[in-house]
């Protein structure tokens, strides 16, 4: 239930290259005491972490696309899954046709709308 490295340094990079990186967690306990406000309805901007929004996002998605199965401990990357998926997939209906670097930039791209949503960027639309 984890993400590699290689596609967790994309993912950073997206984040940075979106001038996202001022509001990610300071260190992992920061990350987990935002995330605890954040599901007890504090959804603020003091407990914003694009990194951990895109994070989950990813996984939402993958487990809609692959189900519960890719949240087991010992599962690879959901990114890795999707980039075999795509590499090997011979259905013409099959609608997963994006990589995991795409899904990577939907993550950072949807952090932008929520950065603008919460007053991070500016004023919301």
């Amino acid at each position: 239930m984890k993400i590699c490295d290689a596609h967790w340094q994309a993912l950073r990079k997206a984040i940075d290259d979106r001038g996202l990186t001022r509001f990610i967690s300071k260190d992992g306990e920061q990350a987990s005491q935002n995330m605890v406000a954040q599901l007890q309805g504090e959804d603020t901007k003091d407990h914003y972490d694009p990194l951990m929004a895109a994070v989950f996002a990813i996984w939402g998605n993958a487990i809609e696309a692959f189900g519960l199965d890719i949240m087991r401990p010992e599962a690879p990357c959901p990114l890795c899954v999707l980039d075999q998926h795509v590499k090997e997939c011979t259905d013409e209906g099959c609608t997963m046709k994006q990589s995991g670097s795409d899904w990577i930039g939907y993550a950072a791209d949807g952090q932008i709308d929520a950065a603008t949503e919460l007053g991070l960027l500016g004023k919301p639309n």
